[in-house]
């Protein structure tokens, strides 16, 4: 088949510059895992693919020709062999190409991929060289061309040509199968090179052929096709006037009947999230080429402004702030324009934003000034609140040394009695192994003097009864 693609249902990121040697390699040694148990393949009618489109295909090896994609291509296709990793990677490559009818200047690019050999010594499979990775991107600019000087050869016009029929005969419906399964491989009516010569000179002559007619009838009948294109058909079979050329709708209806290269699949994308989205298959490198493409194309528009760069203000960004260091910046630098404070009442609509305004000197002493008193105050609040702190842990401390206290005079002994016979109590700690020496050797002297020491106090002994006189 010259004009259909069999191509996987994976999906690949857009990336719009051309493709690394070690991605497309990546993705071509992930290619027989895709097709052999990830996605399904499908019979698809390309038309015109946007800049950073890729996907995975399968060509067979002897097929020659690459099927028609609906761009004229200008130069003919190169190849170009790589080693990469132990594998050589072949590389064909379209670099001046437009779309008909479209494109002012021809900047599209095509590059398709395919592996060919492995090292002997790389211990893996061995590649598929009918799997192929094609990529459109933009081509380099020293290579566009205004579509009115790119050539348009015999061979691309036949091609262009043979695909009006095509379009002609309806659109191709999608039908999901596995490559592995060839039982389950779709048939293909499409009418061969002899009937596609014959309908197109019949078409020149301004009569459709009996042949064009019931191939379109089979076609509509089996896949659907628009009403918009319906409506246009022929009404009789009598030839057109001399010297006025009969207006084929193909051309005009292309674009209507094929949109991309698998239909308007949105709600399907949205839905499979088995194989993960457009973000899990970008690499660092894609981001990096990305963004540096994205501050090229902000730099091309300040140079190619009509104003000179020192007319060129950006808008003010609302640095002032709010809140509570709303002080550092009242009157100088003005806050967002928008108050997302919390209140019932409704918020404003923004107000535009004001031109950016240079800082005067003065006005820059002003916020230094408020910066230093604001950051004086902070380390004023900081070194009161470890004050406060101290005397709070303090406080914790010596009501702790009480209560440790306490607990030590209910087992310490007086001085000159450390041999007397306690009373035994179950909760003592000499009742257990446990206690060391020092706790055992602890006195009421030393339990005074340690809380007198703490707490800055002198303890005497309080009597509950005084003995005024001996009796007789």
């Amino acid at each position: 088949q010259n004009h259909v693609h069999l191509i996987s249902g994976r999906r690949f990121p857009l990336i719009a510059g051309p493709l690394s040697i070690d991605q497309a390699v990546t993705y071509l040694l992930d290619a027989p895992t895709i097709v052999s148990r990830l996605a399904a393949m499908s019979w698809t009618y390309v038309q015109a693919p946007q800049d950073g489109t890729l996907w995975l295909e399968y060509i067979p090896p002897e097929k020659e020709r690459f099927s028609s994609d609906g761009y004229v291509w200008g130069d003919p296709e190169t190849s170009i062999c790589h080693e990469f990793n132990g594998y050589t990677i072949e590389l064909y490559r379209h670099t001046v190409g437009y779309r008909p009818h479209h494109d002012q200047m021809a900047s599209h690019a095509r590059t398709r991929y395919h592996l060919i050999a492995k090292n002997p010594a790389v211990n893996a499979a061995k590649p598929d060289p009918a799997l192929w990775i094609v990529h459109y991107h933009t081509t380099d600019a020293n290579r566009m061309l205004p579509s009115s000087q790119v050539p348009f050869p015999p061979q691309m016009q036949q091609i262009m040509r043979e695909r009006q029929v095509l379009e002609a005969q309806g659109r191709l419906e999608k039908r999901d199968f596995m490559l592995h399964d060839r039982s389950a491989w779709p048939a293909l009516n499409l009418p061969n090179a002899a009937t596609l010569q014959r309908q197109m000179s019949m078409q020149q002559q301004g009569y459709p052929s009996q042949a064009s007619q019931a191939q379109a009838a089979m076609m509509r009948n089996q896949y659907p096709q628009y009403p918009a294109y319906q409506q246009q058909q022929p009404q009789h079979l009598q030839p057109p006037p001399a010297k006025r050329q009969r207006p084929n709708p193909s051309v005009s209806g292309a674009s209507v009947l094929l949109d991309g290269i698998h239909g308007d699949t949105s709600i399907e994308d949205e839905e499979n999230t088995t194989l993960g989205d457009f973000f899990d298959h970008l690499t660092p490198r894609d981001i990096s080429v990305s963004r540096y493409m994205q501050h090229h194309r902000w730099m091309e528009e300040v140079f190619s402004s009509p104003y000179a760069s020192n007319q060129i203000v950006p808008a003010d960004l609302g640095l002032g702030l709010m809140g509570e260091l709303k002080g550092l910046t009242d009157g100088i630098l003005e806050p967002p324009t928008v108050d997302l404070a919390l209140s019932e009442q409704p918020l404003q609509k923004a107000k535009e934003a004001q031109p950016f305004t240079n800082l005067s000197k003065e006005q820059l002493e002003e916020f230094n000034k408020r910066v230093a008193t604001h950051l004086e105050e902070g380390q004023a609040e900081i070194e009161r609140m470890k004050a406060e702190h101290a005397r709070e842990m303090g406080e914790w401390k010596k009501t702790n040394l009480l209560m440790q206290s306490e607990k030590k005079l209910r087992y310490a002994t007086w001085q000159g009695h450390e041999d007397a016979v306690p009373a035994y109590r179950l909760e003592d700690p000499s009742a257990t192994e446990h206690m060391s020496d020092s706790e055992k050797r602890v006195t009421l002297e030393d339990v005074l003097k340690e809380v007198e020491d703490a707490l800055g106090v002198k303890i005497s002994a309080r009597k509950e009864a005084e003995m005024v006189e001996k009796g007789g």
